[in-house]
């Protein structure tokens, strides 16, 4: 039987020692890199359209709320079936329920 060194540091006693991977570190480990992937995923802004190229961030939500106030209206006045007709006058685009 070996003799047991006395007076060891920590370090000097755990070297070579390699701890195993649990599977509860395994799953821990999982879910970060799921979150981190969906934040970078967040992160990155979507490709412009080429039919909204010339649209900024906040033309496109303007739009959008502009586009969600008439169909809550519509909605009100009991019209459920409708198709959004866009006409072009000079420098204005005319959007129009029928």
């Amino acid at each position: 039987m070996a003799k047991i060194p006395k007076n060891r540091s920590d370090k000097d006693m755990m070297q070579g020692f390699e701890e195993e991977e649990t599977l509860s570190e395994v799953l821990l480990r999982k879910e970060r890199q799921a979150e981190d992937r969906a934040r970078a995923q967040a992160a990155q802004e979507p490709p412009a359209d080429l039919a909204r190229a010339g649209l900024t961030s906040a033309q496109v939500d303007e739009l959008g709320r502009a586009l969600l106030e008439l169909k809550l209206s519509l909605a009100q006045e009991g019209v459920q079936q409708y198709r959004l007709k866009i006409q072009r006058m000079g420098r204005q685009v005319i959007i129009t329920a029928t």
